[in-house]
């Protein structure tokens, strides 16, 4: 499925949803060139639970205008979103496979990321891509059961914090694993970066 080209505007959910029913599958879905004057909650809102099973894959975004998100850019909940089949696949099956989403050149007036709870630990989101990522935001984005993830070319100000540093803070969840990526203005993190373990309550973000 391709979107281009599109003005959007929504005062009731997400601009452009995906799911929350999955069980047939869903691959393929790309947004470009598209203008998003006010969306109620999210901009893009990618939804499942676990029994519905197959797949959300290859979900794409390039050269997006973003006006005004109440909630926040990208929202990724395949853990409780939508209501639960009457006849749900169980096991490892009934958790949908994630895979490839990746948005690029996305430039917002209001740049709150948002949660990105990518799939439980045993099934996790294979891929995120957020690149050339520009504006203004209030807060972070949070990661969660991601794979594969990759943060660069993100030049956002304003986030609101306590702390006196300069600083963006974003945190990034692997299974039980987690940890802060504090960047000034340079890359947020790359694929392939690895977390380590330094004490119980500390984790640090380490170059692979």
């Amino acid at each position: 499925m391709l979107i281009r080209g599109c003005t959007f505007s929504d005062n009731i959910f997400a601009c452009i949803g995906v799911g929350s029913e999955t069980s047939g599958g869903i691959r393929g879905v790309h947004i470009e060139h598209c203008t998003f004057k006010l969306a109620k909650t999210y901009v893009i809102y990618i939804k499942s639970r676990p029994g519905r099973g197959a797949f959300v894959e290859d979900i794409s975004g390039d050269d997006l205008d973003v006006q005004t998100a109440t909630n926040g850019f990208l929202r990724i909940n395949l853990l409780n979103s939508g209501l639960q089949d009457a006849d749900p696949v169980l096991g490892d099956e009934g958790i949908p496979t994630a895979k490839n989403y990746r948005f690029h050149q996305c430039a917002s007036e209001l740049w709150d990321a948002g949660e990105c709870d990518g799939n439980l630990p045993v099934k996790p989101l294979n891929g995120l891509s957020l690149v050339n990522i520009t504006g203004t935001c209030t807060k972070g984005i949070t990661l969660a059961n991601i794979t594969g993830a990759e943060l660069s070319g993100i030049q956002v100000t304003g986030l609101q914090r306590a702390a006196a540093r300069n600083q963006q803070r974003h945190r990034l969840w692997t299974g039980r694993c987690r940890c802060d990526l504090a960047h000034d203005g340079g890359p947020a993190g790359r694929a392939g970066d690895r977390i380590e373990h330094r004490r119980k309550s500390q984790w640090r973000h380490a170059d692979s």
